[in-house]
């Protein structure tokens, strides 16, 4: 996984792994190399991308805030927990996720 041909596959990743061992770290490493290569990127802790799902929700039609995270080739969602996500959030899409939860 140190190059980034693991995005074309879009496979969902998890980084699992207790507080403090460098998950994000290891998340924002994989995001530049991507960069590097042409993929956008899109990065963001899983309580912003919820609170974008809900707003996208409440918008009655009007212009989607996560049209941004639909159109990029990787999507890193930081610190996922034990939040709900929206399956059209990340269908689709290499996504890369970290969590400090035990799964």
């Amino acid at each position: 996984m140190t190059t980034p041909e693991f995005v074309p596959r879009k496979e969902v990743v998890l980084l699992l792994g207790p507080p403090g061992v460098g998950k994000s770290h290891l998340a924002a490493g994989l995001s530049v190399k991507a960069v590097q290569n042409g993929f956008p990127v899109a990065f963001m802790s899983a309580d912003h991308l919820v609170d974008v799902v809900r707003r996208d929700e409440a918008a009655d039609g009007r212009r989607l805030h996560r049209r941004k995270y639909m159109t990029t080739s990787l999507l890193i969602i930081d610190e996922l927990g034990f939040q709900a996500l929206d399956p059209l959030a990340v269908q689709g899409h290499q996504t890369i996720a970290t969590s400090a939860a035990a799964p």
